[in-house]
């Protein structure tokens, strides 16, 4: 077990063949779940795909968790990314119900460990990871490009009213669950997260949003410079657009009777004038 916990692959490949491996500690954890808590190392999925291969993926400690559970609860992102295809996923591909829970305590345990599972999840359990993928990510500092990454998946399961009266299950919408993101963001005064979300906001939420930052507009730039310069944009454009108008309702109008016909009114040589008188 202490060489599965230290990832040392040459002494495990030694050791597996004289060893029992369904042997477990007092905390009723076996050598793949030592693998699988242990600190990251440069044979730290060699280990766990070797030990994998011949534990009993079904095994759980006394707290009832499997080995994919403990190294989601333990933060071990390398360990729950070799973990997934053999514990979390069924023989059809599906996933089991011992990968949406590790999902959900990965979630809590951190948003990005949590986004490891996005591929593996099915739509269902998709949607509810996601929920607590956003919120987490919209309250952690230092988590903006993760909350970045995160939008364009809540907003591509968004479903028309169709779609979600068709399947019979309830659906959230993206809209709401990135408002609900926004309000923890403002509540918590991350700035950069409330500056990513306010993409997503209507131009009268936006400003209202940078009101409420700061009623200096040096200060709503420097917390939130995006969402700054997308209303400075909207503005910029829109006087274009007044000045543009103005300008062709002050440009005089000739009308088709005015319009000089058959060449007349060309300036013409100053021969061809002198011939005619």
């Amino acid at each position: 077990m202490e060489a599965a916990r230290l990832g040392n692959l040459a002494a495990v490949e030694i050791l597996l063949p004289v060893s029992d491996i369904t042997a477990v500690d007092d905390w009723g954890e076996d050598a793949l779940m030592h693998a699988a808590l242990g600190s990251d190392s440069p044979d730290r999925a060699a280990v766990l795909a070797l030990l994998g291969g011949v534990a009993d993926l079904s095994h759980r400690n006394n707290d009832g968790w499997s080995a994919l559970e403990v190294a989601a609860h333990g933060g071990r992102l390398m360990a729950v990314a070799a973990l997934i295809p053999l514990q979390g996923i069924d023989g059809q591909g599906a996933p089991k119900p011992t990968l949406v829970n590790a999902a959900e305590i990965a979630t809590e345990t951190n948003a990005s460990l949590g986004m490891t599972f996005a591929p593996w999840l099915g739509l269902p359990a998709m949607e509810s990871a996601l929920r607590k993928w956003v919120c987490r990510a919209a309250r952690e500092n230092g988590a903006e490009t993760l909350l970045e990454r995160l939008i364009p998946l809540a907003r591509g399961l968004e479903r028309t009213p169709e779609e979600r009266q068709g399947d019979g299950r309830n659906h959230w919408g993206a809209s709401s669950l990135l408002g609900h993101a926004f309000q923890i963001a403002r509540n918590r005064k991350q700035w950069p997260q409330m500056d990513a979300l306010s993409a997503c906001l209507s131009l009268e939420q936006a400003r209202r949003a940078l009101r409420g930052v700061s009623k200096d507009p040096q200060e709503q730039a420097l917390r939130m410079p995006r969402c700054a310069a997308r209303l400075e944009k909207v503005e910029i454009e829109g006087a274009v657009a007044v000045g543009e108008k103005k300008k062709n309702e002050l440009s005089p109008k000739v009308s088709p009777e005015e319009k000089p016909q058959n060449g007349a009114g060309r300036n013409e040589p100053k021969s061809a004038a002198r011939r005619r008188l």
